[in-house]
């Protein structure tokens, strides 16, 4: 989703790949009265050594990368030149860098315990493709019910919601890395408890930790998403994470909130807004995409589907002619997961994070009024540096 702006900087990454032999142009140390393009010539770098000669580009055989430069004479000025660094890439590369901390807010209504393919309540519909291959049970008491299929346990919006976590945590750990990757887990039904406080799931330890605990959540009672804001919104104030500039709010819910819907946007609005403490948020509408939420407020009366509710009040919304998404509706367990694959792909790209550096050759002197864009940056040793 975002590779596509950061294709320069992907591109570039490879010029420190081949900076112990790629060419470069050098000022001709005399002075000239007249400056012009006789006073630059081609060279190379060979065992740390400038050699004249070459065309003004390599091309590396094993990546494809070509990396050529070029220096301009300036108008009127003796030994003044414009250097232009050109990198031409075939492939696309990243590395990740940026730490990051993430809350996963879970939905554990009563609601999650319906199917997650077909929304039965204890049983399933007719024709649910949970029952294949299944025997039919007695469903009832001893003096009254009927044959049928249970919603198991591995059946459920929550059993799937809780293998959506889990996989996230999989992918958005980066054990082999610098950087920070912090996790925290808010629980809501009618209120919201934090089963996961802040843990590094870059630790193996704490990963496996933060699994276990996310399978022993169990559904209670209503729907409170304004509460489980309110307890995300709390952990991204935690000093553990102060230093953290990514932070991420991943919500997912199957239903209307039953109280506080107003009080949920004021919080949603709050955690977006809230300077380097603010956090963007992804929203998963489960299962309830075209269910019904309204509330009253200041004598107006709102109505909308939960997914407008969630994609139009809850989740960051995408800048304008932006292809970004930050709320998602899942029909049934492969969407929810499909949902979250998106979702962790979006967070991994935003976390990409590359630098490069072009020194300038020996005897060329950078000039100080230079300017580039925002990503770009001159050092104190004249090294121009890309973030």
């Amino acid at each position: 989703m975002k590779k596509a702006k950061r294709a320069l900087a992907l591109a570039l990454v490879f010029a420190l790949v081949a900076s112990f032999c790629v060419t470069g142009a050098a000022a001709v140390d005399e002075p000239a009265p007249d400056t012009d393009a006789s006073t630059v010539v081609n060279g190379y770098y060979d065992d740390g050594q400038w050699q004249q000669g070459g065309d003004g580009s390599y091309t590396d055989e094993q990546s494809g990368v070509t990396v050529s430069k070029t220096a301009e004479a300036t108008s009127g000025e003796d030994n003044q030149y414009e250097v232009t660094l050109k990198v031409e890439v075939p492939v696309t590369t990243s590395t990740k860098s940026a730490s990051a901390a993430t809350v996963l807010v879970i939905d554990r209504s009563l609601s999650m315990d319906y199917c997650a393919e077909c929304g039965g309540e204890g049983e399933h519909e007719k024709g649910c493709s949970c029952t294949v291959g299944r025997e039919q049970e007695w469903i009832g008491g001893v003096f009254g019910g009927h044959w049928g299929y249970k919603v198991k346990t591995e059946d459920t919006r929550l059993y799937a919601a809780k293998t959506a976590a889990c996989n996230f945590l999989d992918s958005y750990a980066e054990p082999n890395s610098n950087s920070l990757r912090y996790v925290a887990v808010v629980a809501f039904a009618g209120s919201a408890y934090t089963p996961v406080d802040w843990v590094n799931v870059n630790n193996s330890s704490s990963l496996q930790e933060a699994k276990n605990t996310i399978w022993g959540i169990n559904t209670a009672s209503s729907t409170d998403l304004y509460d489980g804001l309110y307890e995300a919104e709390d952990l991204l104030k935690d000093n553990d994470i102060r230093n953290v500039e990514k932070r991420f709010v991943v919500v997912l819910t199957d239903g209307s909130p039953t109280e506080n819907e107003p009080d949920a946007i004021t919080k949603a609005n709050d955690i977006k807004t809230n300077g380097n403490r603010r956090a963007t948020i992804y929203t998963v509408c489960f299962g309830a995409a075209d269910d019904e939420v309204s509330w009253w407020q200041n004598r107006d009366h709102y109505e909308m589907t939960v997914s407008e509710y969630l994609s139009d009040y809850i989740a960051t919304q995408p800048k304008q002619d932006s292809d970004d998404t930050y709320a998602f509706d899942a029909a049934d367990a492969d969407e929810l997961y499909a949902a979250f694959e998106a979702l962790t792909q979006d967070i991994e790209d935003s976390l990409e994070r590359l630098t490069v550096t072009d020194p300038m050759a020996a005897g060329v002197t950078l000039n100080t009024d230079f300017t580039g864009n925002d990503s770009v940056s001159v050092e104190d040793d004249d090294t121009i540096k890309w973030d």
